[in-house]
């Protein structure tokens, strides 16, 4: 298989997943009933784009980004020189941070990637030569510098739960101090993103509905949101969209 048509092949799998943003809330990606959908239909579906194309075309799509660059700055090299080839990687990546920017901000889309790549694409041309076993070690390094975050959010989540489940109870007997309901606010927010309010859901939908023109103030909003992740394993995640 050719290594365009693997691209093409990738592209289609991001497309599949990336109809869960186009027609639902962005939290539909980890939970398929956040939106009512809870038929079996709708969970196969959830569940074989999750395990099939969820990641696993981004991957793909990487590391094709990743051959292109030596591809692409060997053939150059050996035709005009190292000086020529690093100026055709500056400038394919300045292209692709500018496209991504008009992609995210004036077509207004929250889940593009097209920037964290030409940012992310940036300092490879430096890293061509390296052996396979080097780029391998670097790149398990990069992956395991992100386990700290992610464990870390996950204690964030796993804490708001168990405090807004505490707080149910206590409010039942009495009413909440100052104290507790700040941290109620703040434990609701932590967990908007994964698990929105019924009021979240509504605006978003309706904002999905009503048209390009008309919904383009609350994507902006979501795709400047401070939730938003451009580091670059985990591309563009929109807040509450």
């Amino acid at each position: 298989m050719s290594i365009d048509a693997l691209r093409g092949f990738a592209v289609l799998g991001i497309l599949l997943v990336n109809i869960v943003s186009m027609g639902l809330p962005f939290a539909a990606h980890n939970d398929p009933t956040i939106a009512g959908n809870r038929s079996a239909a709708d969970f196969w579906a959830w569940a074989i784009t999750f395990v099939v194309a969820e990641g696993r075309m981004r991957a793909i799509f990487s590391m094709l980004f990743g051959a292109s660059v030596l591809l692409l700055s060997a053939r150059i090299e050996s035709r005009a020189g190292t000086d020529s080839a690093a100026d055709i990687h500056l400038r394919r990546n300045l292209w692709l941070i500018l496209f991504g920017t008009v992609h995210s901000v004036w077509l207004l889309w929250p889940g593009d990637i097209l920037f964290t790549y030409g940012v992310a694409g940036l300092p490879l041309f430096a890293f061509r030569r390296l052996r396979p076993r080097t780029l391998i070690l670097l790149g398990a390094i990069v992956l395991a510098l992100q386990v700290p975050r992610t464990a870390y959010h996950n204690m964030e989540l796993a804490e708001a739960s168990a405090g807004l489940r505490s707080l149910s109870g206590i409010e039942a007997g009495r009413a909440l101090t100052s104290e507790e309901r700040e941290s109620r606010a703040r434990w609701r927010e932590t967990l908007a993103e994964e698990k929105p309010t019924a009021e979240s859901l509504r605006r978003t939908i309706e904002n999905h509905r009503s048209g390009y023109l008309a919904g383009a103030p609350r994507t902006r909003q979501c795709i400047w949101s401070p939730s938003i992740s451009t580091l670059p394993a985990s591309g563009t995640r929109p807040g509450r969209c």
